[in-house]
């Protein structure tokens, strides 16, 4: 299934290499340790911000006959979101338990994730439920103020609730508090609704060969993670292409470093 582009060019999408994801350990090991082997796409009803879903929740009148209608994918619309930054200090925080727990920064390879999308045509909920793929969309996030959230859907820009490009585009609005992450959104829109999901398992993908590398949080050790990296052969596939390192790195945000001397002119 061909994937779509909004807000950004496919051009200009693979302008670099990769995607950035900050995930919890308990993703990790529910994901990866485990071998269940599945990126999870969350269904944005579920979102912890209002803000996030906001649109989706909302109640739209047609101008032409006045009709009032609920946003046309709410129960089959999933999204998984990426950065385009490297890891952020407020993503460390927000999944290490505010520093105290454990959490991996995953880059992600674009074309490898775009290359497993593009083969797939059937997903399964976290129910073992499946469902066909209607549409796969990958969009660029467009930072607005708080106030602007409603003005973006004004009469003047045009969207149509009968168009889905359209309303992709307006999933694709976040407060510019949240300017930092550059954040891309991938979307998976399902044929038939389903109010009670709480995701899709997208299982057609081999972690191991998506992601390029594996930043263990600053707030924690390699130690202290207690996932069993070498039962799933992440490091030997990386050292089999011939540049040998360890993939699996200790993030450097917060390096000590050595405390300098600094010199003070005096005070005229």
């Amino acid at each position: 299934m061909k994937v779509k582009f909004v807000n950004i060019t496919e051009e200009d999408f693979f302008k670099d290499s990769f995607l950035f994801k900050v995930v919890s350990n308990e993703y990790i090991s529910e994901t990866v340790d485990k071998k269940n082997n599945y990126l999870w796409f969350s269904n944005p009803d579920k979102w912890k911000d209002p803000y996030e879903k906001f649109y989706l929740d909302a109640t739209y009148q047609k101008e032409k006959d006045g009709e009032y209608l609920p946003f046309p994918l709410k129960g089959r619309i999933y999204g998984a979101c990426f950065s385009s930054a490297r890891f952020m200090e407020p993503q460390w925080i927000m999944y290490s338990d505010n520093f105290n727990g454990k959490s991996y920064g995953l880059s992600v390879s674009r074309k490898k994730l775009i290359k497993g999308l593009e083969k797939c045509d059937k997903i399964k909920d976290e129910n073992g439920n499946e469902h066909e793929i209607e549409s796969i969309y990958i969009g660029k996030v467009k930072y607005v103020s708080k106030s602007d959230l409603k003005a973006a859907l004004i009469s003047k820009n045009n969207y149509s609730i009968d168009n889905e490009e359209d309303l992709i585009k307006i999933m694709l609005y976040k407060r510019n508090a949240f300017l930092y992450e550059d954040e891309i959104r991938v979307f998976i829109i399902t044929k038939d609704k389903s109010d009670n999901s709480e995701g899709l398992k997208f299982h057609d993908y081999n972690p191991v060969e998506l992601f390029e590398t594996i930043a263990i949080s600053p707030f924690s050790s390699i130690q202290e993670c207690g996932i069993d990296w070498e039962s799933f052969g992440f490091v030997e596939r990386i050292n089999s292409k011939g540049v040998p390192y360890n993939p699996i790195q200790q993030s450097k945000l917060y390096d000590e470093i050595k405390t300098p001397v600094i010199k003070l002119g005096q005070s005229k």
